[in-house]
């Protein structure tokens, strides 16, 4: 399902995203160290789906999160396995919601041959087939964006241009490469938003040997209540 550049060559995945060239000029602007990613997560060559890591989060993805059949090591046996199971992520889009992705992956793999049945295959449809498969959707929510060029994206942009410490212009973020969850609060409220993190740069502040500079968070409370007295 990706080439050798990691792209998903499922038909039509990336042709809803459409990105303007003022919007491809902001992703670049964002000032990931790339060099410093790939040391540290250990890999020569990233999946060139955009022409830069911000570019690339702009696009769904998809990933193989888990494969099994039969056993390895101590456990292996010498038999043919009767099945194997592949559990995929994908990564969804506000432009590309989960049953769109679903939908295209599922023509895909009726393209390669395979015939689709509910549940564990019965004798006859084995006798029958050749290539058979179950695909079945988890759960899933949807992505949400406040756009740059918007009213809210201009007053938050100005807003924090003013009131962050030094005067340094502020980085913009189109979309994060996770939901958070927002989904969901923004369909209750119906309401535009923006996240200004608190956090490193880095965002490496989910786990006990990762931390959270405490002039970041200072930093970061000063900042947005200057912006709450300025009215949107």
């Amino acid at each position: 399902m990706k080439d050798e550049e990691g792209r998903v060559t499922v038909a039509g995945y990336y042709d809803r995203v459409k990105l303007s060239d003022a919007e491809r000029k902001v992703l670049a602007e964002t000032p990931d160290d790339e060099s410093a990613i790939k040391r540290r997560i250990g890999i020569a060559k990233p999946e060139s789906v955009g022409r830069t890591y911000q570019e690339s989060l702009q696009y769904p993805s998809l990933n193989v999160r888990g494969m099994a059949a039969a056993e390895v090591g101590e456990k292996a046996s010498n038999i043919i396995p009767h099945k194997a199971v592949a559990e995929m992520d994908l990564r969804t889009t506000p432009e590309a919601p989960p049953d769109y992705l679903f939908g295209l992956i599922e023509a895909h793999v009726k393209k390669q041959g395979y015939h689709l049945v509910k549940a564990e295959p019965s004798d006859e449809e084995r006798a029958s087939y050749d290539k058979i498969a179950t695909l079945a959707m988890g759960g899933g929510g949807r992505a949400v964006r406040t756009d740059l060029d918007s009213p809210l994206g201009k007053w938050a942009y100005d807003n924090l241009s003013r009131n962050t410490p030094g005067n340094t212009a502020p980085v913009r973020i189109r979309m994060m490469g996770g939901s958070v969850p927002t989904d969901s609060l923004v369909q209750i409220l119906n309401a535009p938003f923006v996240i200004i993190p608190l956090v490193n740069g880095d965002n490496n502040q989910h786990t006990f040997d990762e931390n959270m500079r405490i002039g970041h968070y200072v930093d970061g409370i000063r900042t947005i209540a200057g912006s709450l007295r300025t009215a949107y």
